[in-house]
Order: C-alpha cells, then structure tokens, then sequence
C-alpha cells in the first residue's frame, strides 16, 4: 500500500513540477514560446493536468450569455502593475520560506545572540512576512489613488 501512495506521490510531484516549469517558460520565453523545445515537451506532459483542470471547473449555463469585459488601458496599467508586484512578494516570500530556511543551518553563526536558523526560523521570516503585508497595503493604496478606484473614507 505504501509502495502505491508514493508512486502516487511521484506522480503527482512531477507533474506539478512540469507546471511549474512551463509556467515559467511561459513568462521567460515570451512570444517564442511555442517555438521552444522544452515548452512544447511541457505542453505533452501537462496535457492529462490541464484537461483534469478543464473538467473539474465549473462550466457556465449558457456560453452565448457569458461576455467578456474589455479593460480600458488604464485598468490594464493597473492589473499588470498589481500582477508585477504580487509577483514580485510571492518570490521574496518563497525564498525567506523555503530558501534561506533550507541553507540556514549551512550558515552557522549567531545573529542577535542566538544561531541564525534558529532566529530565521523563529523570527526572521515572520519579521519579513509583516513587512510584504505593510508593502503590499501601502503600494495598494497607492496604485488605487494613482488610477483613481481608491476608497472613500466616510
């Protein structure tokens, strides 16, 4: 039984990881994406993920009732510039989660008296998880004004 729940497990892994890696050739190679070799070998490997995706989704009643709503250039300003910076935090939270927290024990000396994979793990990530928050907020808040869809105070 266990032999079965980790092939599973292998299976599954890789094909998140084939995701991954065409999410990301997606972004890197741009408009030649579908030129690239290792792209295409994605594209293979996801095919039995991404029509799982399609299946499981909610499908809509009627698709003649369904419409789509064209931004306007402002909007699209605003949407890439919230998808940029929420890029952006999501890198610097995975490596404060999984990158300096996996080569922490590698660097052994003390930061404010205690080892730094203790102090990392303890304090250091939460210190940084609060500040992307306060970021995020502030930029926000900020975007919001500078396309005018800021809230209203009452």
């Amino acid at each position: 039984m266990l032999f079965w729940l980790n092939a599973a497990q292998l299976v599954l892994y890789i094909g998140l990881l084939a995701l991954l890696g065409q999410g990301v050739l997606y972004i890197i190679a741009g408009a030649r994406r579908e030129s690239n070799f290792v792209y295409q070998l994605f594209q293979v490997l996801n095919k039995p993920w991404v029509g799982a995706g399609r299946r499981a989704r909610p499908q809509p009643l009627d698709r003649k009732e369904t419409t789509s709503m064209q931004l306007t250039e402002s909007q699209q300003r605003y949407w890439q510039k919230n998808l940029r910076i929420t890029g952006i935090l999501l890198a610097i939270w995975f490596v404060v989660t999984f990158v300096v927290g996996f080569f922490a024990r590698d660097l052994s000396f003390t930061f404010f008296g205690w080892p730094f994979s203790f102090w990392v793990g303890a304090q250091g990530a939460l210190v940084v998880y609060v500040l992307i928050i306060g970021f995020y907020a502030r930029y926000m808040n900020q975007l919001d004004i500078e396309h005018g869809v800021a809230e209203q105070e009452d």
